[in-house]
């Protein structure tokens, strides 16, 4: 009976000290972190292009023009095919007074990645205006081994293969054939992809009209654009 009243004091203390608004309670203590978070920046963008047609006469071919991107077009007499200023993303042409077997050569073209995160190209379309008919008659082939060149931020060299090349191709099939070369690469910041000749002196790719276009395309006009589509890369 004693041992009982023994416990019960503890316990009618602990009741009296709740009723009085005091309990136990347990430590907490929360740590706030207060920072800035600064999101990257997506931007792969077309630097440069150079194309010019064959000089007067060479291998038989019309008049001879140059051509550089970014407005700083000098169309000579005649106007034949024109480059049209590159955007970020996208690739112009305008093909004009073509003629059967007529070929236009690019020397170079060239992109970089200016922003601050890695990018992998996601797709490569071409979008066509072709009034005549004749887009099927347009064809695209590069010469080299080569396809072209990831030049890394500190200088090394990715070389991508070209699976056809000295094949002539339709315009429409090039989207593919460049995406399939490249999708599986990373551009890095400062990367940069660069479409040129093995000779500095040579083309990176050639675009012509068909030997075997009709009459009916005599007198249109077709103008392309490819687009280059880029994603972030996650490292997944």
């Amino acid at each position: 009976m004693r041992g009982s009243k023994a416990l019960a004091l503890p316990l009618l203390l602990v009741m009296m000290l709740g009723a009085m608004g005091l309990s136990y309670a347990w430590w907490t203590e929360t740590l706030v972190i207060d920072d800035n978070v600064n999101t990257g920046e997506l931007k792969v963008v077309f630097t440069d292009m150079f194309g010019r047609k064959p000089e007067p006469l060479y291998n038989e071919q019309g008049v001879g023009e140059v051509y550089t991107a970014y407005n700083k077009w000098w169309p000579s007499e005649g106007g034949n095919p024109q480059y049209l200023p590159l955007t970020d993303d996208t690739l112009t042409m305008k093909f004009r007074n073509m003629f059967p077997g007529c070929v236009y050569h690019v020397y170079w073209l060239e992109l970089e990645n200016q922003g601050t995160i890695p990018a992998k190209l996601k797709s490569i379309t071409i979008t066509i205006n072709d009034p005549g008919g004749i887009k099927s008659y347009v064809q695209w082939m590069s010469s080299w081994s080569t396809l072209c060149k990831i030049i890394r931020a500190d200088g090394t060299v990715v070389p991508i293969s070209n699976p056809y090349p000295g094949q002539w191709k339709p315009i429409e099939e090039v989207p593919d054939w460049y995406y399939n070369a490249l999708k599986d690469y990373v551009l890095y910041p400062g990367d940069q992809i660069k479409f040129d000749g093995e000779d500095p002196d040579m083309q990176c790719f050639t675009i012509r009209l068909s030997p075997d276009a009709p009459n009916s395309a005599e007198d249109y006009t077709i103008t392309f654009d490819i687009e280059f589509t880029w994603t972030q890369f996650n490292g997944t």
